[in-house]
């Protein structure tokens, strides 16, 4: 099994086209989660963390980076597939 690296980060480093879907994934999350924690009262700011897992995708040689939801949905995106995706 491949293993993630500080090189093999810096290899892929440019290899996926499709941040901005991640990107709106992480915004939506985020957003998601503000409300949440507000419920029905008013904040000066919220402060959270999100919780995410990089790996290297062996099987096609590069990186997977996975958001995981508090709902427990778990998104993707791997340069590979260049898409974003939830993993079951």
């Amino acid at each position: 099994m491949t293993k993630l690296s500080k090189s093999y980060v810096q290899q892929h480093r440019t290899a996926t086209h499709t941040y901005a879907a991640f990107g709106k994934l992480l915004v939506d999350a985020i957003l998601d989660k503000t409300e949440a924690v507000l419920g029905d009262t008013e904040q000066d700011q919220v402060n959270f963390t999100l919780e995410f897992e990089i790996s290297a995708y062996a099987p096609k040689d590069c990186i997977k980076i996975c958001l995981k939801k508090d709902d427990g949905e778990v998104w993707c995106i791997n340069q590979f597939e260049d898409a974003v995706y939830r993993q079951p």
